[in-house]
């Protein structure tokens, strides 16, 4: 009898995000490999009979990165943390532009960083701190939004910062899946 799992968490996670998701494996952005990212798009709008006599339009994106490594420290928080303010914001978010392109609701930054020890207490608590959001034009332009998850491997834990608390449950709910699989096939081996 032949077990088909899928290979490791990112896999599983990505199997996830992939329905909504484009996902590039590996990447690589400004000098930095990353083990996978995504974006997403999505143009919400209200027009009356033909798209001409348009109502109002809104433009969402996500930038999705994910790291896999094998502590998460605070070294790495930092440059998490200039990572989405000098490249991310900027780029992905602006273009490189003064401003998001018309009719941008929102842009959330996210970077997904997977350890597989547990991060000390310190770094736990400059995720859960961590913020950043800045606004476009009083907000006429929307918004860009940093939201940052440590899953930790060893405690099968998931900590976030308050902007990406509502990812935590798609984390946890893929890593307990993932450690029931692995422990079954231990015990079939």
């Amino acid at each position: 009898m032949e077990l088909d799992f899928k290979g490791t968490y990112l896999d599983r996670v990505l199997d996830k995000y992939s329905s909504l998701f484009d996902i590039k494996k590996p990447y690589e952005i400004n000098g930095r490999e990353f083990s996978a990212y995504g974006y997403f798009y999505s143009l919400n709008e209200k027009y009356v009979l033909t798209r001409k006599a348009n109502l109002w339009r809104a433009k969402a994106y996500e930038h999705i990165l994910f790291l896999e490594v094998d502590k998460c420290d605070s070294s790495l928080i930092e440059e998490m943390k200039t990572f989405i303010r000098d490249y991310m914001e900027p780029v992905m978010a602006r273009n490189g532009e003064k401003y998001p392109p018309e009719d941008h609701m929102y842009t959330y930054l996210s970077i997904v960083v997977i350890s597989k020890e547990r991060p000390d207490k310190d770094v736990i608590r400059a995720v859960r701190r961590f913020n950043y959001d800045k606004g476009y034009l009083f907000s006429f332009r929307g918004h860009s939004e940093a939201h940052v998850i440590c899953v930790d491997m060893e405690s099968e834990s998931v900590y976030t910062n308050l902007a990406a608390r509502d990812s935590k449950k798609l984390f946890l709910e893929t890593l307990r899946e993932f450690e029931k699989d692995r422990i079954f096939k231990a015990a079939v081996s």
